[in-house]
């Protein structure tokens, strides 16, 4: 009614009847739009910067779209779309036309980036900081860096990876990564 075209549904809460577009039924709404991300993301060209950290993501994020599109194409959503399901949300704006896009993978939980890593794949991962955000759900500040370093596991192979300088602990893991990024 509101002007959707597909409607994903929780295959356990759909009662069927009539509806005014497409439903489509399925196990699980996240893991369900995650997917349809990641098939919109193998179809665009654009290059994929992506930026994790405690904090300073978003401020990042509209200076280096900002900065990239005085010259080309360049996708940024227009709010804070980092989460499981901002994500692919924020994925699902890039079109054809996009030279670049430049996102932002938040977490929360353990295990978060392996999601958010595979579902954005980036070209350029950059982690403007560790910090103690979350470390109550996390547990501590060593598996924040842990957590947020898994990005660079996803980066595609001759992609980049930018460290804070200053941040041994990032810069090791971040050193440890490059290996699957140059081959």
């Amino acid at each position: 009614a509101a002007g959707a075209a597909v409607a994903l549904v929780a295959a356990e809460r759909w009662v069927g009847g009539q509806s005014p577009g497409v439903v489509i039924a399925v196990a699980d709404t996240v893991v369900a739009l995650q997917q349809l991300a990641c098939v919109h993301r193998s179809r665009q060209p654009a290059t994929r910067l992506v930026i994790t950290g405690s904090n300073g993501k978003t401020t990042l994020r509209h200076i280096l779209a900002t900065v990239l599109a005085e010259r080309w194409a360049t996708y940024e959503p227009e709010r804070n779309l980092n989460s499981d399901v901002g994500l692919p949300l924020a994925i699902l704006g890039i079109a054809p036309e996009h030279r670049y896009a430049v996102l932002e993978a938040g977490i929360n939980y353990l295990g978060e980036m392996d999601w958010l890593g595979a579902v954005v794949r980036p070209h350029v991962a950059i982690i403007t900081n560790v910090g103690s955000a979350h470390v109550g759900r996390l547990e501590s500040r060593e598996r924040i860096v842990i957590e947020k370093s898994k990005l660079f596991l996803y980066v595609r192979p001759g992609g980049s990876l930018v460290v804070p300088e200053d941040s041994e602990e990032v810069g090791t893991t971040a050193e440890a990564a490059a290996v699957g990024v140059r081959g």
